[in-house]
């Protein structure tokens, strides 16, 4: 494993990393983008051989998507909600967002970040919405250093992991997979013993 996580610090592996990362957090592209595989992935990296190179990369890609969806949603955003906003409904949660945004924008983008699917929604809201670009700026920022943050460390503690029981792989598995056939066999055998009157 640690001899693909060499090739993350080469340009190619750079710039998969940036495009994952940075896919990940467009507005759009980011429901079929999982760009955790790249934050794990740059961890893991880090974890490795001290890589961190891919640590920056993804950090600084993320936040680039996400001023990106700020700029689209200040662009594109007014025209491209009109349809959405056809029933009360709609228009109400509109305005909740948009007071949201006003009166708590910067902690309103900060724990987005930190909610999965609305961390790709929020920059395009708030372009949209017209948040001030310095304090979207700045929520981002600190946004995505706790979001992607997260992965990084995760990735990194799983990459320990595995170098503490690589060693122990080789009884481990095969344990693992005996384990699982007598307990299906179990499970099986007092299934027919219930059955049975």
């Amino acid at each position: 494993m640690s001899d693909y996580l060499v090739h993350l610090d080469s340009i190619g592996g750079l710039f998969a990393l940036a495009f994952i990362a940075f896919g990940d957090t467009l507005i759009g592209v980011g429901f079929f983008v999982f760009g955790e595989i790249a934050f794990l992935a740059a961890g893991a990296a880090f974890a490795s051989n001290g890589a961190t190179h891919p640590a920056l990369i993804v950090l600084i890609a993320a936040w680039a998507g996400d001023l990106t969806s700020f700029y689209l949603g200040r662009r594109m955003g007014p025209r491209a909600s009109l349809p959405l906003l056809k029933t009360h409904k709609r228009r109400l949660a509109w305005r909740r967002a948009k007071k949201a945004l006003e009166q708590r924008g910067v902690m309103f983008v900060v724990i987005s970040r930190l909610l999965g699917p609305v961390a790709w929604i929020t920059p395009f809201l708030a372009g949209t919405l017209s948040m001030p670009a310095p304090r979207f700026v700045f929520a981002a920022a600190f946004g995505v250093l706790l979001g992607v943050g997260q992965f990084l460390i995760i990735g990194a503690v799983g990459q320990q992991a595995f170098v503490v029981l690589k060693p122990f792989a080789n009884w481990l598995v095969p344990t693992l997979a005996a384990g699982l056939v007598v307990g299906a066999a179990a499970l099986i055998a007092w299934q027919k013993r219930t059955r049975t009157p």
